[in-house]
């Protein structure tokens, strides 16, 4: 990476000169940034006259979230953009979110995207991004990270299970039925109820989760960020599937934002607080769900794919 990044800035400014093998990590891509700030970059690089920058690595996690760990430099004043932007680059990645994550604002901000939005909460890309902090910057974040997010503020720690996240819960409230749901599912669902993001449909038993499958053109006039689908598990407490194709996402794998809704209809449903829960996607995901008072702990694990470098040109 270091010769590839120093041989592409030496054709902008021959007197570019090569970095440090220490600064190899912060170095970041090639050279090859968003064209209107090509020589402030090699400025910047070259001398290090910054006061915070990161590097920007994509990692992906065997629940195929991608890990983005953005970050900014400040040069002479200017803001130098070290990514294209977060929407671009969730676009390019075409899975069900990104997580960008700037470790070098205190606390260290986190956000989302989908392909086509940004969105207020995603718990597999938070658990995706504290997965890579914890193994790589043990240092900067100890044993707990306090996440800044547009959820406000979110903790995530080690347990024996992986990693513990702590969401804010999410209250649904039940609905009159519509007939819009219906036609959806081919199946009218026993309950109707609305979170702060999506609606909840409650059906009878796990078998008929596992065979709906909706017409996602209907579902995308549902005003709503999407559908979430659940009942009673057959070896768990609960069972759901989640349909977000607004956002660019028909069926997500996993999704811990849902969770924070589910968690609380299903502790009242079946009057206690520790619940196991399995998401029945094509590729499907367990998670242990925890609600204490306003909070959702969702706990589960992860391991690294792989690693790689985005070249953004």
């Amino acid at each position: 990476l270091i010769m590839e990044l120093t041989i592409k800035a030496k054709i902008r400014n021959p007197n570019f000169q090569v970095i440090p093998q220490d600064a190899l990590e912060y170095a970041h891509i090639d050279g090859d940034t968003n064209k209107e700030y090509d020589w402030n970059f090699l400025n910047l690089i070259d001398g290090w006259g910054i006061e915070n920058y990161s590097s920007t690595t994509i990692t992906r996690l065997a629940n195929l979230s991608k890990v983005g760990i953005k970050g900014t430099a400040n040069t002479n004043g200017k803001t130098v953009k070290m990514v294209a932007k977060n929407q671009q680059i969730a676009a390019e990645n075409n899975l069900s979110e990104t997580a960008f994550v700037s470790i070098y604002e205190n606390p260290i901000s986190i956000r989302w995207f989908t392909p086509s939005i940004e969105v207020d909460l995603c718990g597999h890309a938070t658990l995706a991004s504290a997965r890579i902090l914890f193994d790589y910057y043990p240092s900067l974040v100890g044993e707990e990270i306090n996440f800044d997010s547009k959820s406000g503020s979110l903790k995530i720690r080690k347990v024996d299970q992986g990693l513990c996240l702590n969401f804010p819960a999410d209250y649904p409230i039940e609905v009159e039925s519509k007939p819009l749901f219906s036609e959806i599912l081919d199946i009218e669902p026993i309950k109707l109820l609305r979170g702060k993001d999506d609606y909840l449909a409650v059906f009878k038993n796990q078998q008929q989760i596992e065979k709906i499958q909706p017409k996602f053109p209907l579902l995308k006039k549902v005003d709503a960020r999407g559908l979430v689908i659940s009942a009673p598990g057959d070896e768990v407490d609960f069972v759901s599937r989640c349909f977000y194709p607004e956002a660019g996402i028909e069926e997500d794998p996993v999704t811990g934002s849902a969770h924070t809704m589910l968690t609380p209809y299903w502790a009242n449903q079946l009057n206690k607080n520790e619940l196991d829960a399995h998401q029945l996607s094509k590729r499907g995901g367990k998670l242990f769900c925890s609600l204490v008072k306003e909070r959702v702990l969702i706990s589960g694990e992860s391991v690294i794919y792989f690693e790689g470098v985005i070249s953004i040109v």
